[in-house]
């Protein structure tokens, strides 16, 4: 609160003085509204921003605080305005503006992402994912998996199992090159994942008979 406290302080004076603030100190107002927790005051601050001068570490703070107190709605609003969406977001055309890569981070499209599938708005959580082709200049594969797990979780079996059909190739794609040495962390990871996998494999290799194999999957790291 210490932080807040000062930066509010250093904002009011700068008003009062007749100082226009600058992208830094909105950034830094935003932020420690973001960490205090201060829904309302965040929001305003937001609104008061240019386009494209929310620093992405700031929209995963802003959109972190309010899935923390559960405002789904308002977190997807918060994105929405810093890339250039409409709301909602499902009523909104592919994101193609080239000039919005970078504006938010892996940090803030995984929680989106993760808390539109686990509330059934698959739609909008398959939305958020393709951003992520424009927004970031390598989509990660732990976006498919947290997209994936979260579609599982919410008991969306066949949508779950869909996403992945969907993506995976176009992932698998857009990795960076010289990353083959890891082709082993590729999916399957989810047991969706792991039968499409032995399916390919089974059809790449028809003489081949495999025996039965054990995948032990690691439990997903929590995105904050």
């Amino acid at each position: 609160h210490g932080d807040r406290t000062g930066v509010e302080h250093a904002y009011a004076l700068m008003v009062q003085r007749g100082y226009d603030p600058g992208a830094r100190t909105f950034n830094a107002l935003l932020l420690a509204f973001a960490r205090g927790n201060d829904v309302e005051a965040a929001e305003q601050v937001l609104g008061e921003m240019a386009a494209g001068t929310v620093r992405a570490s700031v929209v995963s703070a802003v959109v972190h605080m309010f899935l923390r107190q559960r405002m789904l709605d308002r977190a997807v609003a918060a994105y929405a305005q810093v890339v250039g969406r409409t709301v909602p977001l499902c009523a909104s055309a592919r994101l193609v503006q080239e000039e919005k890569s970078g504006c938010v981070d892996f940090y803030a499209l995984a929680m989106l992402v993760r808390a539109l599938a686990l509330a059934s708005r698959v739609r909008d959580a398959e939305l958020v994912f393709e951003d992520a082709f424009v927004l970031l200049p390598c989509v990660p594969r732990r976006l498919l998996e947290t997209l994936v797990e979260a579609l599982e979780d919410a008991g969306l079996m066949d949508d779950a199992q869909r996403c992945l059909r969907r993506f995976m190739r176009r992932v698998e794609q857009c990795q960076p090159p010289g990353d083959d040495a890891q082709a082993e962390e590729r999916l399957p990871l989810s047991h969706f994942a792991y039968a499409l996998g032995a399916e390919r494999d089974s059809a790449e290799c028809d003489s081949v008979e495999c025996d039965s194999v054990e995948c032990d999957l690691a439990e997903p790291e929590p995105v904050e």
